[in-house]
């Protein structure tokens, strides 16, 4: 079955296909994608939904609103590649300079309110295209004419969720315009793994907002409790789960079964692709910590160590005296977390 899919029904431009197969369930699910993953196979009760929230993380769906007094493009990208796309035009600007005081400052007023009317125009249709979408990231690009009257007209949940601005020509290709975007949403999402692995840190302790741990943060999933799961992308485990009750534990699988269930009735598991699928159904965020970051957030060099390796991220660093996974909750039910495992 998969190689008929890979001979005949996979897009030629798709770069890499994740599939799901269980014979005995009836189950064959595939997802075609433009960016690459590495060729692998593996096998468990739990299908490797670790790989998938890493590529999210590498790949996170962001918008670019490219302008300049003319025309706009409203694009959204995902997995790197333009999905959707509105192009907007304006109307025509004064073409020839008056002479004379007044009449040049009449001239500039009117070119100065069609510009701002412009703004306005990608203002509203920016607004109807992202509102009630779940598009955290979104960056301005163009000429600086109108970067600022376009700020100033854009919607507070609109403004809220820019993270930089790049000065683009509006004739650019879609590869110039990520090369110019991509490293600042890059650097955004490693703040994001920065701040989430601080407000792990900051909320340890009895009765704090936060658990960390691969069994404490087990025990939060059961119960719901997780907000936000963060985890590093290397972070590996072994665990067992009885899916019948459900129950789920670190380590090997127990001889006997610590709920008094049928023993045989226990399987090994992938700990981080369990504890993913446990944050999916419970509808908890998932935040994947880059072990190693290439780029510099501040200059955008390349760091690299003598051996011509990345050096460990801090955040990842961080999350490692706490096991290399950690959790967020939305509410705590007592000082001793063992309470909610029962």
């Amino acid at each position: 079955r998969i190689n008929e899919l890979l001979d005949g029904e996979v897009d030629p431009s798709t770069r890499s296909v994740f599939i799901v197969a269980c014979n005995r369930n009836g189950v064959f699910e595939t997802l075609s994608m433009n960016t690459p993953l590495e060729t692998k196979v593996t096998v468990g009760p739990t299908p490797a939904l670790t790989t998938l929230s890493r590529l999210a993380e590498d790949f996170t769906t962001f918008a670019v609103i490219l302008a300049d007094q003319h025309d706009a493009h409203i694009s959204l990208f995902r997995q790197a590649s333009r999905e959707h796309g509105v192009n907007l035009v304006s109307n025509e600007y004064p073409r020839h300079q008056q002479q004379g005081g007044f009449s040049q400052a009449r001239f500039q007023r009117r070119a100065d309110e069609r510009v701002e009317a412009f703004a306005r125009s990608i203002a509203d249709e920016t607004r109807k295209i992202l509102e009630g979408q779940s598009i955290e990231t979104i960056v301005l690009a163009g000429d600086e004419v109108i970067m600022s009257p376009l700020n100033d007209a854009l919607h507070d949940s609109i403004k809220d969720r820019i993270i930089g601005t790049a000065r683009v020509d509006i004739r650019a290709t879609t590869e110039e315009l990520l090369e110019s975007v991509l490293p600042m949403v890059a650097s955004a999402e490693r703040t994001h793994e920065s701040d989430a692995v601080q407000r792990v840190n900051d909320g340890q302790g009895p009765g704090g907002y936060a658990v960390s741990g691969a069994e404490d943060v087990l025990v939060a999933l059961q119960s719901g409790q997780v907000l936000t799961l963060v985890m590093n992308d290397d972070f590996h485990g072994s665990g067992w789960a009885d899916f019948t009750l459900p129950l789920y534990g670190t380590g090997d699988a127990p001889q006997k079964h610590p709920a008094g269930g049928e023993a045989n009735k226990i399987v090994a598991v992938s700990l981080e692709d369990e504890i993913v699928r446990l944050a999916v159904q419970t509808g908890a965020d998932i935040e994947i910590v880059h072990s190693s970051v290439p780029v510099d957030m501040d200059s955008n060099a390349p760091i690299r160590k003598a051996d011509d390796e990345f050096p460990r991220s801090e955040a990842a660093q961080t999350l490692d005296q706490f096991g290399g996974v950690g959790a967020i909750l939305r509410y705590t039910i007592g000082d001793d977390q063992s309470l909610a495992e029962s």
